[in-house]
Formats: structure tokens, sequence, C-alpha cells
């Protein structure tokens, strides 16, 4: 483990960021994101203090937030936050530096709707957005029924209900579970970004100058980038589709591995 007072440097990765879609490293300074580039750019960025972590061409991301979670006893290891219901409301939960929990905010005052099957949509999508309602979604809820969400400007992010599935298989689901899915951007958004929408704190979900993201670093076997025009299913690995890179997802293939985490600017590798 690497603590926070340690100016940290991830290298050799592929670096999900909107903002910086074709990256390989971050250098971390005091729990907050200083710097994001490519691992050529580091030069004249580091410091003899720095401490060095190498991620062999593991993805560096955020890790996931779980919108509808029963307990954190349940929560999966690359969930970082998470909204879990009690008696009087939804609480925010947020994993520590030594991967325990904390009650982060009190959003009792949320409106949110749980829709985990096609049973719980309306007949009217409209009824969701003149209420401003955000939307927590199950895991098993068709993709054509979140393409619906998507195109109806609902806003909506994944919560597991307690099921024990891998974070990525949600994504997965998304993309693949049929032909109208979503884009992998859309999908792994609502595993991670939309959650911290719904808390009103959206840059926690995204690796940013300044922020404090909690950070996933995941082994995979290969990366490719979604064609970004919505009529073609297609992937690419063609860097100019100006989209970040992200795991290849499709059913044959293996789900990413978390091999480490940096939650408050800590590092701390997972045996798995």
């Amino acid at each position: 483990m690497i603590d926070a007072t340690t100016r940290l440097v991830l290298t050799s990765g592929v670096v999900y960021s909107s903002r910086f879609p074709f990256s390989s490293s971050v250098i971390l300074d005091s729990g907050r994101i200083a710097w994001i580039g490519d691992d050529g750019g580091l030069n004249g960025q580091l410091l003899d203090s720095d401490t060095h972590v190498t991620c062999e061409g593991s993805l560096i991301a955020p890790l996931f937030f779980d919108a509808g979670l029963t307990t954190t006893t349940d929560a999966d290891a690359g969930v970082a936050a998470a909204l879990v219901a009690s008696h009087d409301g939804l609480n925010l939960m947020q994993r520590t530096a030594s991967h325990g929990w904390q009650a982060s905010a009190d959003v009792t005052g949320m409106t949110c709707i749980e829709i985990k099957t096609t049973a719980d949509l309306p007949e009217d999508f409209r009824e969701l957005t003149d209420s401003r309602s955000a939307v927590i979604v199950g895991p098993d809820l068709p993709p054509d029924s979140l393409s619906k969400l998507a195109a109806a400007g609902v806003p909506f992010a994944f919560g597991s209900f307690s099921g024990s599935t891998n974070p990525w298989n949600w994504v997965q689901h998304a993309v693949y579970g049929s032909s109208s899915g979503l884009s992998a951007r859309a999908a792994f958004n609502a595993s991670t970004r939309s959650g911290w929408r719904i808390v009103g704190r959206p840059e926690q979900g995204e690796l940013r100058i300044g922020g404090t993201c909690a950070i996933g670093v995941w082994r995979c076997e290969q990366f490719e980038v979604q064609v970004p025009d919505d009529r073609i299913r297609a992937w690419s690995t063609d860097e100019r589709a100006g989209t970040p890179a992200l795991p290849d997802l499709r059913p044959d293939a293996a789900l990413p591995r978390l091999v480490a985490t940096v939650i408050d600017g800590v590092y701390r590798s997972i045996e798995q």
C-alpha cells in the first residue's frame, strides 16, 4: 500500500478520460489528480520523491458507483460509492482507502425511482421527465428499455440491488444484451458517473485535473474504441474514432480484472 502523502505516478496504462482520451499516465498529489497525459509528456513533470507504479497496459478508470445497494457487505470490490437504502431514505456511502465504508452525506431528500424490470417502466416516459426524477435501473433491465430511457432524456444509473454480479456485467449486458443496446461509453457512464450526478457531484465520477475520483486499475485482454455512429454497432481500434478506449466486452471476451485501487490518494493492490 502506498499512502496519500506520497506523490503517485501511474504510467504505461490506458487512461479512461473524455477530457484526455488517449492518455497513459496520471499523477496524483495529496489525493487529487494533478496531471493526465501520455508517458512521453512526463518529462519535466516528475519529482525525485515521486512513487512510480507501472500499470503494464491496464485500464486506469473511475471505480463503479452502485446506485441501488441493500448493504455495503454485498458490494463488489470494484464499487467505490453506493446509495444504500435505509429506514430514513437513501444514504451515500463511500469506500475508504482501507476498503472499509463511511457515510458521506445525507441524501434523504433525493427523488429516485427504482426500475428493476420492464414491469416497473411507466407507459409514458414523460412521467419521469416531468417529475425530474432520477432512475435507478436494475442490471438485468433489457437494453432496449435502457435505450428508450436514454432517448427520452431520463437520467439513470445502475444499481445491483445486492446482486453478486461483477459491475462490468452491467456494461456488457447494456451494450450486447440486444441489437438496440447502449453505446459502451453510455453504459460505462451509467455505471460510474451517473450515480455521482444523482447526488450532485458529477466531477467525482470522472478523471479530471484537480479531481478526487476513486480510481481502479483493471487488467484487460484487449481494448477497443466504439465507432461513434449510433447506426453502426461495429468496433474499431482506430484512435481517430475520438472516444476513450474501453475493454473488449463482447460476450466471448473475459471481463476486466481489478488489480489495484487508488482511493483518497492511497494506492492499494488487490489480490484476486
